[in-house]
């Protein structure tokens, strides 16, 4: 699913407007509609329903909602923005007082409504809200309503802006038209909506852009997953080698290790401490652990190999003057890489540089902000990650609640599988061995990411349906992992 800025959806609702020759009105009247038979099962008659309608085509649609909710005969509270309204909006208006309900100022809004309908500012918002709708919005957030967000919550920008908004309505829900918004997947703003709807409107399947980011979806990750064929062998899938394990950090590389394996890349290499084998024999037999006393011995006999891809940083350690003996030499080499944790940190310490060759870089906000600056926003890191991924070609995978890649060629991924189970160590560790595998196995880079994103919170969505989601460990998404593959291999 593409996920378009504000001009872009406008320009696509004249566009429609002007394929199928309808009005603009006629439009509103059908995303109302819409509105309202997703409403209608989930609202009780018995109950008062406030409805606030701003000045613009986002109250057009409330006044709509309004009135096709009085007309099934639910109780209805109608409360508008005065002032001249034109357009459209002036025919809402119309409607809803020709079917018999009584339009009140929004200073009448009652908050003891056990549901309150926010139409008031859509999508094409760009600044803060002041005056009348600060104290509205603000009271709507200070009641104990039902919060229902028509569109987008008033007050809250569809993109990121400069300034971080701090008053919008903190939406119980959000129904809104035909894609979501960019602002849902911001730290700074989706943690306050409790879940969002797309309500399609039949806006016209033509429209193209090139504009906009994309969510990540199961039709688009199923057309880039393909299945080994059956006359093929080890080395007809390639190889790469993990790199990390310190002495205090052996877990790290041996989830790295069992993430790796479920990509299917013909042959797993992993480099660590003896402390690490020793724990990955167990858990990862499967793999090919390099022989070497120390990290000096490790890059000697990783040298004697060639590989796809090579993933460095699961507990690799930062201990001063071992981990640059290692990344020193390591680096050396052109290849396809994948760099974490530890690597990164020690990059952005000025302790090692970066490689030459294809790179990703998974990074979670703390992370990033070490390597480029520090940030105040989700918004301001996304900007400086589409920057910073282009100057650098390099792909980042900015991890969070929704983790985020980063192409160089400019383009932008959103991953909405996954859940907070995510949020404990050891799950990167697994993202970072799944996406070295995956490249290591042949995919091209930009797909090999993409997939081992979406598929490791798909495995983490699928654990919490037996597991609690603090209970989740890092090992469980190995262990359904490998029961997501076979949606695909079916």
């Amino acid at each position: 699913m593409q996920i378009l800025p504000s001009e872009q959806i406008r320009e696509w609702d004249a566009y429609s407007i002007s394929q199928e020759g309808i009005s603009s009105f006629q439009l509103m009247q059908r995303a109302a509609f819409v509105c309202f038979q997703r409403l209608k099962p989930h609202l009780l008659k018995s109950e008062k329903i406030a409805v606030c309608c701003g000045p613009g085509n986002n109250g057009g649609d409330g006044l709509l909602i309004a009135a096709y909710l009085f007309q099934f005969g639910y109780r209805v509270q109608v409360c508008a923005a005065t002032g001249r309204s034109g357009g459209e909006r002036s025919e809402a208006l119309a409607y809803c007082l020709s079917a018999g309900l009584e339009v009140n100022e929004l200073t009448a809004l009652d908050p003891t409504a056990p549901v309150i309908i926010d139409a008031l500012f859509g999508h094409g918002l760009t600044r803060p809200l002041k005056g009348e709708y600060l104290e509205l919005v603000q009271k709507i957030n200070a009641s104990a309503a039902r919060r229902i967000a028509i569109d987008i919550p008033s007050g809250m920008p569809s993109e990121p802006q400069d300034d971080v908004f701090s008053v919008f309505v903190r939406a119980d829900e959000v129904l809104t038209f035909q894609r979501a918004k960019q602002s849902f997947f911001l730290d700074e703003y989706g943690a306050y909506i409790g879940s969002w709807t797309v309500l399609d409107i039949g806006l016209s399947g033509s429209f193209r852009s090139e504009k906009g980011i994309y969510l990540l979806d199961d039709a688009f990750i199923g057309g880039l997953i393909h299945t080994k064929p059956r006359f093929s062998h080890k080395g007809s899938f390639g190889s790469t080698l993990l790199v990390g394990g310190s002495e205090q950090y052996p877990g790290a590389i041996c989830l790295a290790t069992s993430g790796c394996l479920l990509s299917g890349v013909g042959k797993t290499f992993v480099a660590c401490s003896t402390t690490a084998r020793a724990a990955c024999l167990n858990l990862a037999p499967e793999a090919i652990y390099i022989e070497g006393d120390d990290h000096a011995g490790l890059l000697l006999n990783s040298e004697n190999q060639s590989y796809t891809c090579i993933g460095v940083g699961p507990g690799l350690g930062q201990k001063e003057g071992v981990a640059e003996i290692l990344l020193a030499g390591l680096f050396k080499r052109t290849n396809n890489w994948v760099i974490d944790a530890d690597a990164l940190n020690l990059i952005a310490k000025g302790r090692a540089i970066f490689p030459e060759g294809p790179k990703v870089i998974t990074p979670h906000p703390g992370e990033f902000d070490r390597l480029t600056g520090v940030h105040h926003s989700t918004g301001e890191r996304w900007k400086t990650a589409r920057e910073w991924s282009r100057k650098h070609a390099t792909v980042v995978v900015l991890k969070g609640a929704y983790t985020a890649v980063f192409l160089p060629d400019g383009r932008q991924f959103i991953n909405a599988t996954g859940n907070s189970g995510l949020a404990k160590g050891g799950s990167g560790d697994v993202l970072c061995g799944w996406i070295a595998g995956y490249i290591g196995r042949g995919y091209p880079v930009d797909e090999a990411v993409l997939i081992a994103v979406y598929l490791h919170g798909l495995a983490a969505d699928l654990a919490v349906k037996d597991i609690a989601r603090d209970a989740l460990k890092a090992s469980d998404i190995i262990r359904y992992g490998e029961r997501v593959a076979i949606k695909w291999e079916n």
